[in-house]
């Protein structure tokens, strides 16, 4: 599993001094409120299936706050 999530840049976070999101929230909750939700739309069976995960917060500038996510499906014995 692969996310992205693309956070408002706060107003007192200039892009030149700051251009990395190291402010809350922390990105293991970030991806907590990620997981359980699409355990719950059946996206899976449960979230303990995801064995590979990459996560990234970056600001959202220029665009829409989003949350990008791409899954791969692994197969057993690949």
């Amino acid at each position: 599993m692969f996310v992205i999530f693309y956070l408002p840049r706060p107003a007192s976070v200039k892009k030149e001094t700051r251009p990395h999101p190291i402010l809350p929230p922390d990105i293991d909750n970030l991806v907590k409120a990620l997981l359980d939700p699409m355990t719950k739309c059946k996206v899976w069976h449960d979230d303990s299936q995801v064995v590979n995960l990459t996560a990234q917060k970056r600001y959202a500038d220029g665009e829409e706050p989003k949350i990008e996510i791409l899954l791969e499906k692994v197969i057993d014995g690949t």
